[in-house]
């Protein structure tokens, strides 16, 4: 007993948390190379975990051997945190192939949503063998005086401290300085908060779009019900109406678009469920701000705003609004968000399962949810047109389907047993609605709330995809299903993103006056209001256009000029104060948008 608590004194306890940690994340990084991830970047994370190794090393070293007792006291914390870094780093490079993004540090909270599991199991494997090897290097009477090299340690810091400023190029050598950069984003809201303090908000305008509705309506419905279905992550390279070699994993939504206006040239505006689904009802970048910030808000309840959300609007027109979701809201807040973008009627796992007669707790499956979906639908009351908004949850990446869920083909690729899972039971629903009440006199809006996220086996998939870039903006899908309406067979939205739903939906109702702050455009407008379409994920910014998704380090040539100023306000979007100033101002000119300072004179 004396000898363990001998090589566990001082500076063993240092070779011990650091060896292992090093050993432990180069393993993750060596057994990721089975996905699609260049070899070069493993031997950049082991190479810049070797130099934090070092460095943290002769770090906690020099503060055992200080004289001053709280200098000592320092290096069993320093050393724990570092492990719990690594630790993190470890298993987000297991599971996606990269470092930690920082969408997910900002959306932690949704991650966890299908984490949960897994990390337990993968924090129990990380304890195990960790006493392993503790036993082991104790036994193996290591060197009990390792010599500090106070040159070793200026020289290993110098090296570490060279990335920050190079962040750009060599950001992912170091783990823990990786995550440590990134996490500085997270403040990033109170200074921008300050830098917009002085600007007014002069975006509200009385008009939602110019153009008169440009397709022949074949029958004339006062008020038709409006569907809106988000699918949880999907991309529009995975579904085979736009990428024939996935023809055959989709086949009933494939159908759906063969019905519908298919929408081209279509992204996400951004990423998270919640951002994601928020911002196309409200046509904004939701704020970052302390009275509105749903990303990362766990209180019961959300502070009333004053966005003025699709639901909203609709609810003025003398609609019903119904948010149905599949997951519980617990880790995701999204009940409250929904109520915070104008639904009246918000409803969750409960009460949708009560429907089917189960006992059964958590998220919901796809199957179920498609199922008491429908039966929600039969025991709507006539009176009112509605507006109902649906969300599945088992798409959602690291998923996979349930054992007596469907499978596709071998059932070796997660990825597509999700889709071909959702597909299924979304076809079911959809031959349902056909002949339901509602076939008729409604229309049916497909989309999702943001892409797939780039975890391997998504990767994979896209391996031969030339315009494929592993971030978290891509081509997403927007079917319109309006039997009522002679509609040509494809728009090509020309790079617009997901922020132009909520206009066009109100374009496809010919609501064309209502007082609104959207900062996106309708499809169907005549005239290209020439704004920058821009997606935000975790303040990475991109363009995106008809050619792809340009990265802020690559523009091309045409918006460079132009890029700083749409930057600035799509930055004041995320960080401004707006609760209270959108109801209490005069209507102003929408500087976001040129063309829209017409239209407030108009009015």
């Amino acid at each position: 007993m004396k000898s363990i608590k001998a090589y566990f004194k001082k500076e063993n306890i240092s070779a011990v948390f650091l060896l292992f940690n090093f050993s432990y994340f180069a393993s993750q990084a060596i057994k990721t190379i089975n996905n699609p991830t260049p070899p070069l970047t493993f031997s950049l994370y082991l190479v810049g975990a070797l130099i934090e190794f070092i460095f943290i090393y002769f770090l906690t070293l020099t503060l055992i051997r200080s004289d001053k007792k709280f200098l000592q006291n320092l290096a069993l914390p320093i050393l724990i945190l570092f492990s719990a870094i690594y630790f993190s780093q470890s298993y987000t490079l297991r599971q996606s192939g990269c470092l930690i993004d920082i969408i997910a540090l900002e959306n932690a909270h949704h991650f966890m949503l299908v984490l949960t599991d897994k990390l337990r199991r993968k924090l129990f494997e990380f304890s195990l063998i960790f006493l392993v090897f503790a036993l082991a290097f104790v036994f193996a009477k290591a060197s009990s005086q390792p010599v500090c090299h106070s040159k070793i340690l200026k020289f290993s810091g110098a090296l570490l401290l060279l990335q920050v400023p190079l962040s750009g190029f060599l950001l992912s050598l170091s783990p823990a300085v990786d995550l440590t950069v990134k996490a500085s984003h997270l403040a990033a809201p109170l200074a921008s908060a300050y830098r917009f303090r002085n600007r007014t908000p002069d975006f509200i305008k009385q008009k939602v779009y110019d153009t008169p509705f440009p397709y022949a309506r074949l029958k004339n419905i006062d008020k038709p019900n409006v569907f809106l279905f988000f699918t949880e992550g999907l991309s529009a390279r995975s579904i085979g109406t736009y990428n024939p070699r996935f023809k055959n994993v989709m086949p009933n939504l494939d159908e759906f678009a063969k019905k519908s206006l298919i929408v081209e040239n279509y992204y996400n505006h951004t990423a998270a469920t919640e951002k994601g689904i928020l911002g196309q009802l409200t046509s904004f970048y939701p704020a970052r701000t302390r009275d509105f910030h749903p990303e990362v808000m766990q209180t019961p309840e959300i502070p009333e705003n004053n966005y003025r959300s699709l639901a909203h609007i609709l609810e003025e027109n003398g609609y019903e609004t119904y948010f149905l979701m599949a997951s519980t809201g617990v880790t995701d807040n999204l009940p409250n968000i929904a109520k915070s973008a104008g639904f009246k009627n918000v409803v969750g796992t409960e009460e949708l399962r009560k429907l089917l007669n189960s006992d059964e707790s958590g998220n919901m499956s796809d199957e179920d949810f498609f199922k008491a979906a429908k039966i929600f639908l039969e025991n709507l009351p006539p009176k009112k047109p509605v507006f109902v908004a649906f969300y599945n949850l088992e798409t959602h990446a690291f998923k996979d389907t349930a054992e007596n869920g469907i499978k596709y083909e071998n059932g070796k690729n997660r990825v597509l047993n999700t889709l071909a899972n959702f597909d299924f039971h979304f076809g079911k629903f959809f031959n349902y609605f056909k002949k339901s009440k509602f076939s008729d006199n409604s229309f049916f809006f497909f989309t999702t709330d943001h892409a797939h996220f780039f975890e391997p086996p998504y990767i994979e998939l896209m391996k031969n995809e030339k315009d494929y870039k592993p971030v978290f903006v891509d081509r997403i899908p927007l079917f319109i299903y309006a039997p009522t309406i002679k509609q040509p067979k494809v728009l090509d939205a020309k790079g617009k993103n997901s922020l132009a739903l909520a206009p066009t939906i109100l374009h496809y109702l010919d609501i064309k006056y209502a007082k609104n702050h959207f900062v996106g455009h309708s499809l169907l407008e005549k005239n290209d209001p020439k704004i920058l379409n821009i997606s935000e994920t975790g303040l990475i910014f991109f363009l995106t256009d008809k050619i792809g998704v340009h990265e802020e380090k690559n523009l091309p040539e045409y918006i460079k000029n132009d890029w700083k100023k749409a930057k600035d306000n799509v930055m004041f979007c995320i960080y401004s104060d707006i609760k209270g100033q959108i109801t209490e101002q005069k209507e102003r000119p929408q500087k976001i948008s040129p063309s829209s300072t017409t239209d407030a004179k108009k009015n």
